[in-house]
């Protein structure tokens, strides 16, 4: 694939989402993913902003940025197009914790230039988020002062991935709960530390352990929601996470992004067996008194004997965490 998006694919995404506006009646969420999506070069960036924002007024946008490029142009785009467009970075920690996965090509530590950025979007009030991949090896305490200093609104913490073909890194087997055990101990600093940020994973898990308690049935989405993707030579995907579980899993057809292909790969074969795939959960998921907490738990994670259709590899964990959060409430 090209390494930038050329002009004639910009354009084509540019109407895409103009043309999920107008379908839709909701501003699409536009995620700009990597790789780095900064490679594609600043002044070429704002470029592309504006020619959304222009066609799409209404349109939300997001970068995720592994932190290495930032200056003052930058942040100036970013206050330009504030109401719009958010700031994320990926980063697991101080230089100890990030540099076990996050070092360049050569192995080197990239932390200096990701610090100097923490730093100068903080200072400038346009640090939104920062993506986190838990690791089981870092200390809860680092992880919870690493975020006191980032000073982000918002921390998201992700699971490694895995599935029952390839288990993650955190797992020696499927009834292991180690992960468990080191969100339950960083939960417990959580909630006790006076903090302006919220860590959307234990929120989300407060609020579902207070519904249940009460009873209450929270909000049912009528419509599905799809993520999908588009590499940089034009071709729309599936989400690029079920890469993870096999080659080939996010094909959605070979069409291109255009209004003509956003229109043909909503109606493919594809798209109807994800989500069919997505929606068809384990029997032991729908008989387990935990489902409405997990819902199955993230479909990548389900992944095994060709097929979606079966437990999280997190189950022993999502079952941990459920039932303390269940006394916690209680």
């Amino acid at each position: 694939m090209p390494f930038r998006m050329p002009k004639l694919v910009i354009e084509g995404l540019i109407d895409a989402i103009s043309y999920l506006y107008e379908k839709q009646e909701k501003g699409p969420l536009v995620a700009f993913h990597g790789g780095e999506p900064l490679l594609f070069g600043l002044a070429s960036f704002e470029s592309l902003v504006e020619g959304i924002l222009e066609k799409t007024p209404q349109a939300r946008m997001t970068i995720q940025s592994n932190g290495t490029i930032y200056n003052s142009s930058f942040a100036r785009m970013l206050g330009k197009y504030r109401q719009s467009l958010s700031f994320s970075l990926s980063v697991d920690g101080f230089q100890e914790e990030n540099d076990r996965h996050r070092v360049d090509r050569r192995g080197a530590s990239r932390f200096r230039k990701i610090k100097d950025t923490i730093e100068h979007a903080r200072d400038s009030k346009v640090l939104n988020a920062i993506l986190m991949v838990v690791d089981i090896n870092n200390p809860p305490e680092r992880i919870l002062e690493f975020m006191q200093w980032a000073g982000a609104s918002q921390y998201d913490l992700l699971l490694p991935d895995g599935d029952h073909e390839l288990l993650p890194p955190t797992k020696e087997d499927l009834e292991s709960d180690k992960t468990a055990q080191w969100l339950l101990k960083f939960a417990g600093l959580y909630c006790e530390a006076r903090r302006p940020f919220g860590v959307r994973m234990l929120d989300d898990l407060i609020e579902r352990s207070i519904f249940q308690k009460r009873q209450l049935r929270r909000p049912v989405r009528r419509v599905p929601t799809v993520d999908l993707t588009v590499d940089t030579d034009g071709e729309i995907k599936l989400v690029d996470t079920l890469r993870s579980n096999q080659s080939g899993s996010d094909f959605a057809g070979g069409f291109k992004v255009s209004r003509a292909g956003i229109d043909a790969v909503l109606s493919t074969h594809e798209l109807r067996e994800f989500l069919r795939a997505r929606a068809d959960v384990s029997p032991k998921c729908k008989s387990c008194r935990h489902f409405d907490m997990c819902g199955g738990g993230y479909m990548q994670h389900r992944w095994g004997g060709a097929s979606y259709r079966n437990p999280s590899v997190y189950c022993s964990d999502y079952t941990r965490l459920f039932q303390a959060f269940e006394r916690a409430i209680a």
